[in-house]
């Protein structure tokens, strides 16, 4: 098999099988093949060689999203966030570090909020503050 970024010509019967970065051989049929995506490193040779090491017959596939195993969501980590009274009345305020780049958002809700994925979006609608300052109302 080839891995590729771009389209994978067509070989002749008899051509050398490919070698170099992308290529597993031999490959076993049935095998996860590794290091592919639907946008970037879609495109998958198969090839059927002889004994030589000589392509006797090919396929292109071009891979979709619906072709890759999602991998397993990781949920996000528990920030050591720490809640105190407010300022104002009815507030609270919460401390905690915030890495460099990152910034806080807060949701208020009536019902218990679910705990996100890494790389789940921000939530977004009423009750949430985007960004929310740490320590402030």
């Amino acid at each position: 098999t080839k891995v590729s970024s771009t389209l994978i010509p067509t070989p002749n019967v008899g051509d050398a099988a490919p070698t170099g970065a992308g290529v597993t051989n031999p490959y076993t049929a049935g095998a996860d093949i590794t290091g592919v995506d639907a946008t970037t490193n879609r495109y998958i040779g198969i090839y059927e060689v002889d004994s030589n090491n000589k392509v006797v017959s090919f396929k292109l596939i071009i891979l979709t999203a619906g072709d890759i195993k999602v991998p397993a969501p990781v949920t996000a980590p528990t920030l050591p966030a720490s809640p105190s009274p407010g300022t104002n009345p009815n507030t609270t305020k919460v401390t905690t570090p915030v890495g460099a780049g990152n910034h806080l958002v807060t949701k208020v809700s009536s019902t218990l909020i679910p705990t996100p994925n890494v790389g789940d979006a921000a939530p977004t609608g009423a009750g949430v503050t985007n960004p929310y300052t740490p320590g402030e109302d």
